[in-house]
């Protein structure tokens, strides 16, 4: 393993270790206010903590594929982040319920459509129906008595990307879109893993080695920069008193995208 990527490795983790004193000072914190937009920054940034540490864990076992669906899923997030939690305070609680309405609802239509075959498997699932038609209930009560919305539709990722636009919309074209292929495991991306020829499997695809778009230094640190925006929301979102300390780990991990670009060069004279 090259030394760049041994040296973020070992950045990241002071990283991680931020992220788990900001969870103790957000715990000891008095007062806190309970709201749907903060459930979702609580629960994603809970999230992107074991996301990261599974992260790299595959980065030093060399599983490149993992790691980029890994990326994907996480930059979906950062988009839902960004979309639900960049905004005042109204409209950041209706776009909060929404998220979470679209996602009960979702799983509900599921479950009934094959509740058959689940009830099988999952005998108490009845009390799980129960509470999915109770909370869809109380936030469409929410959204049509408080804040006045009936519509309580939400965009899909893209729309959502667009919405958000600059970063967001960037990742969804560059990151999100790309390694779809990846994680739907398609025609395109499968021809890396056959031997075309013979149509038989390759023990190790030489065309994910040598491809830009697995390469660990760029994954590491497009993965950290969405680690890094969730950390910054969290942050925002329960007025705790981290953005100086976050603010030196953008500066670190500025640092070691400019190596990256170093190296680069050098490599091309």
């Amino acid at each position: 393993m090259p030394r760049l990527i041994e040296k973020m490795i070992d950045t990241s983790y002071m990283f991680l270790e931020v992220a788990k004193q900001m969870h103790e000072s957000c715990i000891f914190k008095k007062n806190k206010v309970s709201s749907y937009s903060r459930f979702i920054a609580s629960f994603f940034f809970s999230r992107v903590r074991e996301m990261f540490e599974s992260f790299l864990i595959l980065l030093k076992a060399d599983r490149k594929v993992d790691c980029v669906i890994l990326l994907r899923s996480l930059c979906n997030m950062a988009i839902d982040f960004g979309y639900v939690l960049d905004e005042d305070e109204k409209a950041k609680e209706v776009k909060a319920i929404k998220y979470l309405l679209a996602g009960d609802k979702a799983q509900k239509k599921l479950l009934e459509k094959n509740i058959d075959e689940f009830k099988k498997h999952y005998p108490d699932l009845e009390p799980r129906l129960d509470i999915l038609t109770s909370n869809i209930s109380t936030m469409e009560n929410i959204l049509t008595k408080d804040y006045g919305v009936t519509d309580w539709s939400l965009p899909n990722i893209s729309g959502r990307a667009k919405e958000v636009g600059g970063t967001a919309l960037n990742s969804y074209n560059q990151i999100y879109a790309y390694y779809s292929n990846v994680e739907h495991h398609n025609y395109l991306f499968g021809q890396a893993y056959v031997d075309m020829d013979k149509c038989e499997p390759l023990d190790r695809p030489k065309a994910i080695d040598k491809s830009t778009f697995f390469r660990q230094e760029l994954i590491l640190i497009m993965f950290r920069s969405f680690f890094l925006f969730i950390l910054q929301g969290f942050n925002a979102e329960f007025r705790l008193k981290w953005k100086n300390k976050l603010d030196d780990l953008s500066k670190i991990h500025d640092e070691e995208y400019e190596a990256i670009k170093e190296m680069d060069k050098g490599a091309q004279k």
